[in-house]
């Protein structure tokens, strides 16, 4: 616990240490030379906190995710980059998602830009699903076609069909 400052905080401010970390969960994410780690903890009502281990070297941990539930993880053709799904329940209907993208080699957390920056699409601002990727430096997702994310329009878009449009994605590394 102490390699990691972050948990270490968190613990310092709870009573029962021991039930805590019992509760938490490590999901292992096997990359086939070696296997990462998500440690899930921090939860309230299905929602957690993550961080992200690498025990096969000396790596830093990284906060990847804060009151999300985690979905899925990805790993990029030339096996260099994993995309980790979180996705979020508020009010409205469908979930709202965020992805993290970690470069595996150099263990740093990548930026991913849409070529239009017109909107936001991460951060927990859109439902996203079918998240694939292109090639090493791309992948896309689908998101709903509803120009307001509402309740309203979610209902209309689920009853016209749950037509998507196709966001792209580019890893900047």
């Amino acid at each position: 616990m102490k390699r990691v400052p972050i948990l270490n905080e968190y613990l310092r401010f709870i009573n029962d240490q021991e039930k805590v970390v019992q509760e938490m969960d490590l999901i292992p994410i096997d990359l086939e030379e070696h296997t990462i780690y998500l440690l899930e903890f921090s939860c309230q009502n299905n929602l957690c906190s993550y961080l992200i281990l690498d025990q096969s070297k000396d790596n830093p941990t990284y906060l990847v995710a804060d009151l999300a539930k985690y979905v899925d993880s990805l790993l990029s053709p030339d096996r260099s980059t994993i995309i980790l799904k979180f996705n979020r329940k508020t009010s409205l209907s469908l979930p709202l998602t965020n992805l993290v993208a970690i470069d595996l080699e150099q263990w740093d957390i990548l930026s991913l830009k849409t070529q239009s920056s017109e909107k936001e699409y991460l951060n927990f601002t859109w439902p996203l699903s079918s998240i694939s990727w292109i090639d090493k430096n791309t992948i896309s997702a689908h998101r709903p076609i509803i120009s307001v994310l509402t309740e309203e329009s979610i209902s209309k878009w689920k009853n016209s069909g749950s037509q998507t449009t196709n966001i792209i994605f580019h890893v900047e590394k």
